[in-house]
């Protein structure tokens, strides 16, 4: 060779690669693995490519909504903020509950010889109230009923700015019917007349998240008997999995239950019902859209986060004061970067989430605007042209569901 090593010749080669000859096995199986993925990645986009391209148009839509109202970005910043708050004031809340009880004086029946005399050692015994343990459950379920509470006001406040968007803003021929501030009046709107229905929808969220909880905690108390049962072991994991899976549900269904509603205003059962009609209705569209919003949403996250730990060590490798003699000398990089990519996943997550309830209020929105036009009369059509192209590619066949559908969610 060139460098006048023997390439079969493994006592030439360096420690690392010498040691790597010993997983050959484990290699070959990683790359067999990767290999099968890209395939199949690759299968799957060849297959879907006119349905991806259908689709970005519409997240194209979304985004030139989100330019439109761009401080919709702030919303997620102040729901953290809210979040942050409740947090707080939960564990403070739930610290003083957890330690009320009283104090009582109790002997060790023990005597110690002492000159002159001899002493009883007494010491103060903590007793917790019988119902301490109720109330902390309590305010376990009022923390989740709290935080999906704000979840929904937050896809109400976005939905309806959206929803401005999409019905009035940008097909107003009069400037003066613009509202400057739409993100404001959504808010508004929802805390004067939809608080009940964002309560409503949080205490079904909680109370599945809930019966999660005491699942999770109930296997974890009879870890002993999973051990020595396998086939109790199965049944545990399979129902967690059942609960998920009817988690995702709701949380999908009770969603655009909230974007109905701030459509048109109607309570949340109600909006339940036309908005599932409504999915079902255009299940092919709203299910390619929804897994392509996952996955971009998912690749968003990544996306950020890499370029904010690389970043982040870039700011640290060429700033002398964080170098080997330097004021703030570090002994390794990992945990800042590890500390920035850690909050710029969840950070991203949130900013992210607008994006994700922009796409499936534009949905929502376009089938029922093109039920508006079958059913009335000198009806103008308010859905852009890339939206109507990819709803009429890939809409339902299915004549009983759609008939159903049509009469289900018609308002």
């Amino acid at each position: 060779s060139l460098l006048g090593i023997n390439p079969f010749n493994s006592s030439a080669l360096p420690d690392s690669f010498t040691q790597s000859l010993e997983y050959t096995t484990e290699f070959r199986f990683a790359a067999y693995v990767a290999t099968g993925l890209t395939i199949f990645i690759s299968v799957v986009v060849f297959s879907l490519f006119e349905r991806i391209a259908r689709a970005i148009e519409i997240f194209e839509v979304a985004s030139k909504a989100i330019r439109k109202n761009v401080f919709l970005v702030i919303v997620p910043f102040v729901s953290m903020g809210f979040f942050c708050a409740v947090i707080t004031v939960w564990c403070i809340a739930t610290a003083y509950i957890a330690t009320a009880g009283e104090f009582s004086l109790k002997d060790l029946n023990q005597t110690i010889s002492l000159a002159p005399s001899e002493a009883i050692v007494q010491v103060e015994d903590f007793a917790s109230w019988s119902y301490t343990n109720v109330f902390v459950i309590y305010m376990f379920f009022g923390l989740l009923w709290i935080l999906n509470f704000l979840n929904a006001c937050t896809v109400l406040t976005t939905s309806g700015t959206i929803l401005r968007w999409f019905w009035a803003d940008h097909v107003a021929e009069d400037k003066n019917l613009h509202d400057p501030m739409p993100i404001l009046r959504s808010f508004y709107v929802t805390l004067r007349y939809h608080t009940g229905t964002a309560a409503f929808g949080g205490l079904v969220l909680a109370f599945i998240q809930f019966i999660r909880y005491v699942a999770a905690y109930l296997q974890r108390r009879m870890s002993s008997l999973q051990k020595d049962n396998k086939a109790f072991r199965i049944l545990c994991c399979a129902f967690q999995c059942f609960l998920a899976c009817v988690q995702k549900c709701i949380e999908f269904v009770s969603r655009n239950s909230l974007i109905w509603c701030a459509m048109y205003g109607t309570s949340f059962c109600t909006s339940t019902r036309k908005a599932f009609f409504t999915i079902t209705s255009n299940i092919a569209q709203v299910a390619l859209v929804t897994f392509l919003g996952d996955i971009i949403q998912r690749f968003g996250q990544l996306l950020i986060t890499l370029c904010a730990g690389f970043s982040c060590w870039l700011v640290i490798d060429r700033d002398p004061k964080y170098g080997f003699g330097g004021e703030s000398q570090l002994n390794s990089v990992m945990l800042p970067v590890l500390v920035t990519m850690f909050l710029a996943w969840f950070i991203s997550a949130e900013v992210l989430s607008v994006y994700d309830i922009t796409v499936d209020t534009i949905l929502l929105s376009f089938c029922q605007d093109k039920r508006l036009k079958r059913y009335k009369e000198n009806y103008h059509e308010r859905s852009p042209a890339a939206v109507s192209g990819f709803m009429k590619k890939h809409k339902l066949k299915d004549k009983r569901m759609i008939r159903q559908a049509s009469l289900s969610t018609f308002y």
